[in-house]
């Protein structure tokens, strides 16, 4: 199979797979995602961000108050109702609810019966590129029922944010480590479930996390051709990811260091790395300016803000946050969540990624006095480092502002290209050039597993009913026999149409046999045979 060939399928499964989540998740299960659709709504009308005192529009507010809530976030709406609580109201209430929530668009103007609308704006720090890209969108929908415009901007995010596939194979392909692997490196993060549900929502992360791996894609080309038109992109990029999400902040020193490592080799690339952050720093210098002035943080994140530490609080709060725990519900939640409901599968599978980042540390490290020989190697190890290194600031700065220790995960989606072809650097560590991608093709088929087993044995129960929490917090173990409570038929109803079910099946087992197909290819090809012919060993 052809590797173009190969990644448009990849692609396309992974478009089939990320519109089930579309169409699965409830209205307002995505984290944080009612707050970025009312946040693009203000954009929309008042054709800039909101402030953190700004009211939510009626239309939202009233949807909180009908439709099912994540687990633990009921107070969002008036009244509001769990998931667990919401299936228990009799069937005409829930229906009643379904046809109130179908007729609230954008000009639902709010009855004096009901109790005043209260939420504000609380994502009003995020930049601004992504609610204006999808103003025009928004605008030609807001007449349409609320979940017509919720569903329709899912889809135009996971279109936006599908490019992430391919900019991962093209990383793969400038890594000598991980080149061979480049397909399955797509498939890996076509694969991964966490990634799928982040994708599947509206917010600006869907914008940012493809801009960040084309930025990391510009610097390994400026690294390797060092051309000025290579690095007017790069700045170009790098500003446009900026104004996407404030952690793309994290790409300066890696741009920096691009650089660096070019200047090793000509003396002309450090004009070349200053070009890319001016063009950076002027395209989206303003918006952090003003973050700056405001808040007091560069960033203005609200962690940041609500912790109001220096320098010295901070540094003396590290000795204080537990680590540990922060390691884990960082990896627990990078791995797999149930949404914001945050549902979490068995600790056992967790435990078996676990392992196998383990594996892959260990595989880099056999081979660490070759791969930090190579300079493009360097790059994606430090984007990675420092995005992790972000992370435990988070980390720092919510214990500072909430005294508790906890890391959050899906911020490493932002990364997560580079961390898939690490993973395909690992393997040729482990297993060498012709058995790396049979490394790579089992993390995928992993992954690949659990996003089955999720879909049937937590999510959709969960979502249509079928399980609950106990008055311990913990959830259900969902049964085939719980099926008949409410029957085949109404549990698709209720779910998603049963041809969309099918076609995300396709879509898995499709994934599957081009993931087996290029192993199998990897280990058997020309290249492969004769290691001094492959470019992945030229380090």
């Amino acid at each position: 199979m052809r590797p173009r060939i190969a990644l448009a399928l990849v692609w396309g499964a992974f478009l089939v797979r990320g519109s089930y989540y579309c169409v699965q998740q409830p209205i307002w299960e995505g984290l944080d995602e009612w707050a970025q659709f009312a946040c693009l709504q203000h954009f929309a009308e008042h054709r800039h961000m909101p402030r953190r005192s700004d009211p939510v529009s009626d239309e939202v507010v009233r949807s909180l108050e009908l439709v099912p809530l994540a687990y633990g976030t009921e107070s969002w709406g008036a009244n509001g109702l769990s998931h667990d609580a919401y299936w228990q109201l009799p069937a005409a209430e829930r229906q009643r609810r379904h046809e109130e929530l179908e007729r609230l668009t954008a000009s639902y103007p709010r009855p004096v019966s009901l109790p005043p609308a209260a939420r504000q704006q609380y994502e009003a720090q995020q930049p601004p590129l992504y609610y204006a890209l999808l103003v025009t969108p928004y605008l030609a929908i807001r007449n349409r029922p609320l979940p017509e415009q919720v569903l329709c901007l899912r889809l135009l995010s996971l279109t936006i944010a599908s490019l992430t596939i391919l900019f991962g194979y093209a990383v793969a392909r400038e890594v000598p480590a991980a080149r061979r692997s480049a397909v399955l490196v797509a498939a890996m993060l076509a694969c991964m479930p966490a990634l799928a549900m982040d994708l599947s929502r509206i917010g600006n992360h869907v914008l940012a996390i493809p801009l960040i791996s084309a930025v990391l894609l510009c610097a390994l080309r400026a690294l390797r051709r060092r051309r000025t038109r290579d690095w007017a992109l790069l700045g170009t990029l790098l500003a446009a990811a900026l104004l996407a999400k404030g952690y793309a902040l994290v790409m300066v020193p890696v741009v920096i260091l691009a650089a660096a490592l070019a200047a090793a080799r000509n003396r002309r690339a450090v004009a070349g790395g200053a070009l890319a952050l001016a063009l950076a720093f002027a395209g989206a210098g303003w918006w952090y300016a003003n973050n700056l002035r405001t808040t007091g943080t560069i960033a203005g994140e609200q962690m940041d803000v609500a912790a109001r530490a220096g320098a010295a609080e901070k540094l003396a709060a590290v000795g204080q946050v537990q680590w540990v725990r922060v390691l884990d519900s960082a990896a627990m939640t990078h791995i797999w969540i149930g949404g914001w409901s945050f549902l979490l599968v068995r600790s056992w599978m967790y435990r078996v990624f676990e392992l196998l980042a383990a594996a892959s540390v260990a595989g880099i490290l056999m081979m660490a006095g070759r791969l930090v020989r190579d300079p493009r190697f360097s790059v994606v190890a430090g984007a990675w480092l420092l995005f992790c290194l972000a992370m435990a600031y988070f980390s720092l700065t919510t214990f500072l502002a909430m005294h508790f220790s906890a890391g959050v995960g899906w911020y490493l989606n932002a990364i997560v290209v580079a961390e898939a072809v690490l993973l395909a650097c690992a393997g040729t560590g482990l297993a060498g050039v012709r058995r790396a991608g049979a490394y790579v093709a089992l993390a995928a088929l992993l992954a690949l597993a659990l996003d089955l087993y999720t879909v049937h044995f937590l999510l959709g129960p969960y979502y249509t009913g079928l399980i609950r929490h106990r008055p311990s917090g913990a959830l259900e173990t969902f049964h085939i026999g719980y099926l008949s409570r409410i029957g085949i038929q109404e549990y698709f109803r209720r779910l998603t149409p049963p041809w969309l079910w099918m076609a995300y099946l396709c879509a898995n087992f499709g994934l599957a046999a081009v993931i087996v197909k290029s192993a199998r290819q990897s280990a058997t090809s020309r290249s492969a045979r004769n290691p001094t012919a492959a470019p992945a060993r030229r380090w």
